[in-house]
């Protein structure tokens, strides 16, 4: 059995996420947790953008969230985020902030849990490479918790947005 734990180098485990991949044994949660992997790899190996350009290739495809095309252009960030803040403040208008995200339910389904960890998996390289988005990944990751429940990647997400509400 091949594992990537084994693997002699970053080469070699990039072959492995993709036989991984080719098999039938690959579900969709296997497929997310294998992106986060070939992600952390491509880290690794210096290629940021490449690892950001894989990751939310894989929100859009897999978790079906609807990414605009934004690495390359950087005036398409701030109208999305302004998408992802109204559906934000929709979510608290009723309870505020900190009833709502105290009520919410933990999250127990595994994709979605695999997705906010490829989220937090993104911020380094994000920052490194495309900054424009340093923002837009935890908004992302604040919808999907609103939307689905509470898990640990939440206490990545909330920080950023909480910053935001205390500065305005």
């Amino acid at each position: 059995m091949i594992t990537l734990g084994s693997c002699a180098n970053y080469d070699e485990a990039e072959e492995t996420c993709e036989l991984i991949l080719s098999k039938s044994f690959c579900d969709r949660d296997l497929e997310m947790k294998t992106t986060i992997h070939q992600c952390r790899i491509l880290v690794f190996k210096g290629d940021n953008i490449a690892c950001v350009s894989r990751g939310i290739g894989a929100l859009t495809s897999m978790a079906e969230l609807d990414i605009p095309p934004i690495l390359d252009n950087p005036e398409i960030s701030p109208p999305y985020e302004m998408e992802l803040w109204k559906e934000i403040l929709d979510a608290c208008r009723e309870h505020g902030f900190v009833k709502t995200f105290e009520a919410l339910p933990s999250l127990k389904n595994d994709f979605l849990l695999a997705v906010h960890s490829l989220l937090v998996e993104l911020a380094a390289p994000v920052a490194w490479c495309v900054p424009h988005l340093l923002q837009t990944i935890p908004l992302v990751g604040i919808v999907l918790t609103l939307k689905y429940g509470i898990c640990v990647q939440t206490a990545f997400h909330v920080p950023l947005f909480t910053s935001f509400l205390i500065a305005s």
